[in-house]
């Protein structure tokens, strides 16, 4: 029997990608439908930097039996949740409890008895659409679960095709797993009429249920709507999701240009981000759903519309003929005229719904499908089990003092994630770097303790020289991710410069840095300089990493306290603009002629230069470089106050 067993669903999902929180949601009510001695016990895992996220699981956390709580607040914890959890103070003792976390992504942070996931190898098919910064990362992830993963769930039999031919060497277990949706009785049963007119949206419209992500291809749904109403057709379209794609940020504005420019405001109804109840009505309203998209691991939209019995008009991509629904047209993705050919064809026999007879036999399909996607992540837990068991690490009073140097280690990470303000477009796959860089410490640090123990537990297949040599080839493409985890406003390419500026620097002092100035020196620190940042009022993240140092307090008192003398190592001054004449009056005295002169002008007036500066040969974007010349300075004394 399965009832014994236990499995932790980590938190998954964000503000940005909300279908994390969905597929949890699915497949947690799927398995609570089955009756209680077929299916294991189900609970849900969040850490100190997950608790944020648990307010999107509040509405389904009923269906859990319990909650784990991974962490050293409890206090907040308990506060967060409004319960008691079952509370651990690390991973490492939580693998005791839980049988099996599902599902692992990226970093397979539990290697003892994590179930790993891929949800699609879009980045492999679509790199255009990524930064060469996230694609780094994206693959370097499917690589790492490829490679040391002994399980790992697809959403589709056309994603487990495509890792096979990506990585054919894996020894990992693969299952493909489609997700399938129920809504259950109350969603059929309310008047759909009345969310169409709490957006007042006209009777007759198609619906896209997309995020405004750029492979959604909302593009080609307008071009086809703005060419339905050149062949006499004028239909409306309502679309709801967030309008944001992290990694284009001026999409969205590029496609309301483009509906401006096609003349269609009058038609595309943009709703953005609604709840799930009213998404749901409307697309029971509607005459039909659209699924324009390049690229999916498998469409909730899709299922969504099988489950409601909606004729839904979908790109033909390979995934979407797998899911194959009841009422599905396909047309060849990214055209147009291909589009509307299916809608103006189709339109006339298309009334406004719900058609609930279509409804009642989606509904009965519905719960024999939602039975066998239950009973089938069952039968793939049992496996888990039966895998894990057999090659679990048990501890013993040896390793004492390593279990106390992880427990450190988390403890660091957990601290780290709390003081950094997790933003930008490497957000949902740059939050382990900071790990990454810390982890190599780790080892280095224990290794002499139980090489062997460390090389099972923590890297498994992968040597420590393996692990040195992905740590130095992959250091600048770290030191950038970390860079824009900690701050914002600079580009990779800028980054990248400012990279190359500080291999030729020793050592650095950045005054009152703004966030660019703090991205810069991270990366200046990473190249090889040892940087100290002084901090007097601001309010940025003090993150210690690598080379990098902070101060609390006036440059003056900085001086004081380390003395001038020390200024002849120093090569390089980073400041404001605003902030230069007090710098340049404070420091030329005491540094050599061929100190550079950082400043900082994003936003910021630029002074007028001070006369023993010239322009140095080097630019970066967002900052002036300059140096000084070799003729006495005639700076003020330093104040040692």
């Amino acid at each position: 029997m399965i009832s014994h067993l236990r499995v932790g669903f980590p938190v998954l999902g964000s503000s940005d990608w909300m279908g994390g929180f969905t597929y949890i949601e699915l497949l947690v009510k799927a398995l609570a439908s089955l009756p209680r001695e077929e299916r294991p016990q189900l609970f849900l895992v969040i850490n100190d930097y997950t608790l944020k996220g648990y307010s999107h699981f509040a509405r389904f956390v009923s269906y859990f039996d319990d909650l784990v709580y991974i962490g050293d607040d409890l206090v907040n914890a308990e506060a967060t949740l409004k319960r008691k959890p079952v509370h651990f103070e690390s991973l490492l003792m939580a693998e005791k409890f839980l049988d099996c976390f599902y599902p692992v992504l990226y970093d397979l942070w539990s290697y003892n008895n994590g179930i790993a996931s891929i949800f699609d190898f879009q980045h492999y098919y679509l790199q255009n659409f990524f930064s060469k910064i996230d694609l780094f990362f994206r693959k370097a992830d499917s690589e790492r679960i490829a490679e040391n993963a002994k399980i790992i769930i697809f959403n589709s039999l056309t994603s487990e095709q495509d890792f096979k031919r990506l990585f054919p060497k894996s020894k990992a277990l693969t299952y493909a797993l489609p997700f399938h949706v129920y809504h259950g009785d109350e969603c059929y049963t309310q008047n759909p009429i009345d969310i169409q007119q709490k957006y007042n949206l006209p009777d007759r419209f198609l619906i896209c249920c997309n995020q405004f992500w750029i492979h959604k291809d909302h593009g080609t749904l307008f071009e086809a709507i703005a060419h339905c109403r050149e062949c006499g057709e004028s239909l409306h379209v309502v679309c709801t999701g967030m309008t944001d794609d992290y990694r284009f940020p001026g999409y969205f504005s590029e496609l309301q240009n483009k509906i401006e420019r096609l003349q269609i405001s009058d038609l595309v109804h943009i709703l953005g981000f609604i709840p799930r109840n009213d998404q749901l009505q409307l697309m029971r309203r509607s005459i039909a759903v659209v699924q324009p998209s390049l690229f999916e691991g498998w469409s909730t939209v899709i299922e969504d519309a099988r489950a409601l019995g909606k004729t839904i008009i979908m790109s033909d991509l390979s995934v979407n003929i797998e899911q194959s629904p009841c009422f599905g047209y396909y047309y060849e993705r990214n055209n147009f005229k291909a589009l509307s050919k299916v809608i103006l064809d189709i339109h006339d026999d298309l009334e406004p719904g719900p058609d609930l007879g279509q409804e009642d036999k989606a509904r009965m399909d519905g719960k024999a499908l939602i039975r066998a996607y239950g009973d089938k992540f069952c039968s793939i837990i049992n496996d888990a089990y039966r895998i894990f068991s057999a090659g679990k690490i048990e501890f013993d009073e040896d390793f004492n003092e390593i279990l106390r140097e992880l427990r450190c280690y988390e403890a660091r990470i957990i601290e780290l994630k709390k003081q950094t303000s997790f933003s930008g477009s490497l957000k949902t796959v740059v939050g382990v770097i900071a790990q990454k860089l810390h982890m190599y410490e780790l080892l280095c640090r224990i290794k002499p303790l139980a090489a062997n123990f460390i090389k099972k537990y923590l890297i498994r297949s992968r040597s420590q020289k393996t692990i040195e040599q992905n740590f130095i080839d992959s250091s600048l493409v770290d030191a950038i991710a970390v860079a824009r985890t900690i701050s914002g406003g600079l580009d990779e390419r800028q980054l990248l410069d400012i990279f190359t500026f500080g291999t030729r620097l020793s050592q650095v002092v950045c005054i009152d840095p703004n966030e660019q100035m703090l991205q810069a020196s991270y990366v200046l620190s990473h190249a090889g300089s040892k940087v100290v940042c002084i901090v007097h009022k601001q309010k940025l993240p003090v993150i210690a990493l690598g080379n990098m140092s902070f101060y609390r307090g006036s440059m003056h008192e900085w001086l004081h306290e380390q003395g001038t003398e020390m200024l002849g190592d120093v090569t390089c001054i980073m400041c404001r603009a605003a902030n230069t004449p007090l710098v340049l009056q404070t420091f030329e005295k005491h540094l050599f002629p061929d100190t550079y002169l950082v400043v900082a002008y994003c936003g910021e007036t630029i002074p007028e230069c001070h006369p023993e500066l010239k322009k140095a040969d080097i630019y970066l974007e967002g900052f002036n470089i300059y140096q000084f010349f070799d003729t006495p300075a005639i700076g003020a004394e330093i104040d040692p106050h």
